[in-house]
């Protein structure tokens, strides 16, 4: 490359056996980190929404289990924060808290034997 100057522009030349390329560049401007903060601020209220999708996504078990108001939520939740990232336990989590439960047997009413006694 050959540098020259015409002006405020700098033109190079390419050297090249048969003829020279001229290319123009334009001139640097400084970088600045602070250039880019608009575009950042823009997109901040798309990785929130991002962010509150996924996270339902992700506790979608537990958030099943809470609204079918099943017995074993807690258990859900340890399984669903610890194992989230393996699908398989994510759908394991998901398929016991769509698990109908049988109603736990109430007491039984003591018998008459045990009564009189």
């Amino acid at each position: 490359f050959i540098k020259f100057s015409v002006g405020n522009r700098k033109i190079y030349e390419i050297i090249s056996p048969i003829f020279p390329i001229y290319v123009a560049r334009p001139p640097r401007t400084p970088y600045n980190a602070l250039m880019f903060i608009p575009e950042l601020l823009m997109i901040i209220p798309l990785l929130i929404v991002l962010s509150i999708f996924g996270l339902s996504f992700v506790f979608l078990p537990t958030i099943v289990a809470i609204v079918r108001k099943h017995r074993q939520v807690v258990p859900i939740l340890i399984l669903n924060i610890l194992l989230w990232w393996t699908f398989i336990a994510w759908a394991v989590a998901l398929a016991w808290a769509f698990v109908k439960e049988d109603k736990a047997p109430e007491s039984l009413p003591p018998s008459q034997d045990t009564v009189a006694k």
